[in-house]
């Protein structure tokens, strides 16, 4: 269990506490895709599946932080499993 909750600390860290995340590194294309999605269609097709990627992110890093939430670290637990 406290392997899984480190690997889920892992996903949701990076994405969302970093310069260099993936929200952060999305919502600048996003913002750039924006500005230009007037000009042409292809353009504002981009924009819009960035927002659907954006969508998704979100999505799946709420599921991750609803899973480490439910996670409860048992030492004890633990140690029964690991004697077999």
């Amino acid at each position: 269990m406290r392997r899984n909750k480190k690997t889920f600390q892992y996903c949701t860290g990076p994405a969302l506490r970093s310069e260099f995340a993936v929200s952060t590194v999305l919502a600048d294309v996003r913002s750039h895709l924006n500005a230009i999605s007037p000009y042409s269609d292809e353009y504002a097709k981009l924009f819009q599946r960035t927002e659907s990627i954006r969508l998704e992110l979100d999505d799946i890093i709420q599921e991750i932080e609803r899973s480490e939430d439910d996670i409860e670290f048992d030492p004890e637990r633990t140690e029964q499993q690991k004697r077999g």
